[in-house]
């Protein structure tokens, strides 16, 4: 009876052991699907090969490993991280990324800079301990970006990502004052607009929907009588976009253009483009309904369509006309005005001549 508890005794921290360090290695990395991919996808045999790739400086995500033939970030393996789950490495991405987007803006102001403290305390589990502040030099960017300049694509997504990182890991790791990062982000967005100009010009259009690394560079776009990328005015004669599968083609200009499978729509608005979106720059307000859409719901024969603010919404006012008979006997060509919202495709109303009551056909 005492071999049978011995033995017994043995199963259990045996499956015990193999169970705890099942749970180290599960805890060690994240998922190969779900890791972060490096700021260059760059071939690798051993780990070594991955040196340069950068990685963001957060836990769970900060050191450079090839998996699978391909630079990955992720946790570095000499750490003790058996009490990191999966979960804390989420939360971590999402406080950098908010982060990140608090330093999208121009210009950071002393109330947002104690923001940004106040939720660096509340996630300092997420940043390296002791806190590491490594030296930033914009200039040691450029000089990359000048020196890589003849391979212009790539040459310009590195250092834009660079960049953008530069913003956050000020905002992290650093130790200045409001008014010091302020002016450190004034001068980065400088350069960002800088090198982005340079790219785009070189260019004279960005297509979003056939050039996927615009997608690295291009955050926001303005479109009026000159397009504006991330703050920068850049000189282009066209925007392409992919709006629900559908190529859009927007064009400045006194009256900015829209087009869609030959349908053209014109405008007097200012209009942002992000995320594969068209907004109206004034009320934000999203254009859902692309102009190709307006044919699926006029029979009639299109003249002219034109974008336009109706109080707080965004109608496309359709100019169509319909051939018929006064009386059924003296032909006619019947004029007709829609407004249909751009919003979400209702029509609002159909003007038409008082004596429409009389054409037949």
């Amino acid at each position: 009876m005492s071999m049978k508890l011995f033995f017994a005794f043995l199963l259990a921290i045996s499956v015990t052991f193999i169970l705890n360090l099942a749970y180290s290695q599960a805890a060690r990395w994240v998922p190969i699907e779900e890791a972060p991919p490096s700021r260059v996808e760059r071939e690798c045999k051993v780990d070594q090969d991955c040196l340069k790739i950068f990685c963001p400086q957060a836990i769970g995500m900060d050191t450079p490993r090839c998996i699978e033939g391909k630079c990955r970030c992720g946790p570095n393996p000499a750490l003790n991280l058996s009490k990191l789950n999966y979960t804390k490495i989420v939360e971590c991405k999402e406080y950098r990324e908010r982060i990140r987007n608090m330093t999208k803006q121009e210009n950071i102001t002393e109330e947002k800079y104690q923001e940004i403290l106040r939720i660096r305390e509340a996630y300092k589990e997420c940043l390296p301990q002791p806190l590491l502040v490594k030296p930033m030099e914009i200039k040691e960017i450029v000089r990359k970006y000048e020196e890589e300049k003849k391979n212009l694509t790539v040459a310009t997504v590195e250092a834009i990502r660079e960049l953008n990182e530069m913003k956050v890991e000020l905002a992290l790791n650093s130790s200045l004052s409001g008014r010091e990062l302020a002016e450190k982000i004034r001068e980065i967005n400088e350069e960002r607009k800088r090198i982005i100009r340079n790219y785009v010009e070189a260019l004279h259009e960005i297509n979003l929907a056939r050039r996927e690394e615009l997608k690295e560079i291009v955050e926001e776009m303005k479109v009026g009588r000159e397009v504006e990328v991330n703050g920068a005015r850049i000189n282009v004669t066209r925007v392409v976009i992919n709006v629900n599968g559908k190529e859009v083609e927007i064009k400045p200009g006194d009256n900015v253009t829209i087009s869609v499978e030959g349908m053209v729509v014109r405008s007097r608005l200012n209009i942002r483009v992000r995320e594969n979106k068209i907004e109206d720059l004034e009320t934000n307000k999203t254009i859902n309904v692309t102009p190709e859409r307006i044919r699926e719901r006029i029979r009639e024969r299109i003249r002219e369509t034109t974008l336009e603010r109706k109080g707080n919404m965004l109608v496309y006012s359709v100019s169509a006309e319909k051939p018929g008979r006064i009386l059924g006997i003296i032909p006619v060509n019947l004029q007709l005005r829609y407004e249909i919202s751009a919003e979400n495709g209702e029509t609002i109303s159909i003007g038409r001549p008082w004596w429409s009551f009389l054409v037949f056909g």
